[in-house]
């Protein structure tokens, strides 16, 4: 998605059109319980396991406030920001995940452009 998003802001590049990647944290909703609620004609109501059951019950009750979410959008439209985090972040892992996207561009089956 993130990806998708960048080369989205690349294309509307000069335009009018302003993209914003939200990265929200944990959010207190009830979207991880929709699959109880699926319409017949997309293959019915489906049970979690209870695994995943506790997970979403957790978010739900530990989760943002959704409207805390909404305001980061807001804001981050206004100010023209791009990466929109909101909440809890995994700065490590990013920046993990970073190096080794770093780390790999240094093969010779790489170049610059």
């Amino acid at each position: 998605v993130l990806s998708l998003s960048e080369a989205l802001e690349h294309e509307l590049e000069g335009t009018n059109v302003g993209v914003t990647a939200l990265c929200p944290g944990p959010s207190a909703t009830n979207l991880a319980q929709g699959a109880r609620h699926r319409p017949d004609h997309l293959g019915g109501p489906q049970l979690r396991p209870t695994a995943e059951a506790v997970m979403a019950e957790r978010l739900a009750q530990s989760g943002i406030d959704p409207r805390l979410v909404g305001e980061r959008v807001i804001d981050a439209i206004r100010s023209k920001t791009f990466y929109a985090f909101v909440s809890a972040v995994p700065a490590d892992v990013i920046k993990a995940r970073h190096r080794r996207i770093e780390a790999a561009l240094e093969t010779s089956w790489t170049t610059s452009y």
